[in-house]
């Protein structure tokens, strides 16, 4: 476990991120630095390495903007009117982004993203999401 400034990890200070990774934003933080590069370069290398990301509290919202700004996951979902609807709008308290990988039936791999989003202001109940998440 390693706290690094942003500064650190876009400078390539920092080893190769793989699955094992685990990367948890402040959402107040990431808000508050959400148009800073060095966070579209971390998001890039996070994600090509297969980290899982998460962002609590705060404008959690902004997280998934900042994936689709960085050019790591698209922000697709569309509302009646057809406008791009971020999943995250409302902001709950734990926001989370990671590939997964299956193998069909006939044994290709393939590849797709989840999100984890949880509202609960329950700390356990939190936890439980994210333990839940990580290991499915």
């Amino acid at each position: 476990m390693k706290r690094l400034e942003i500064q650190e990890v876009a400078s390539e200070k920092l080893p190769s991120f793989d699955e094992s990774c685990l990367v948890i934003f402040d959402g107040e933080w990431l808000s508050e630095h959400y148009e800073d590069s060095e966070i579209y370069v971390l998001l890039q290398k996070a994600s090509r390495g297969r980290a899982k990301l998460v962002v609590v509290g705060g404008l959690t919202s902004k997280f998934l903007e900042a994936l689709d700004k960085a050019g790591v996951e698209k922000l697709v979902a569309k509302d009646e009117e057809g406008n791009v609807r971020n999943p995250a709008y409302d902001n709950p308290l734990l926001v989370g982004f990671r590939w997964k990988t299956e193998i069909t039936p006939d044994g290709k791999l393939y590849q797709y993203p989840s999100i984890l989003i949880s509202n609960t202001d329950d700390v356990k109940t939190m936890i439980e999401s994210l333990v839940g998440w990580l290991g499915g």
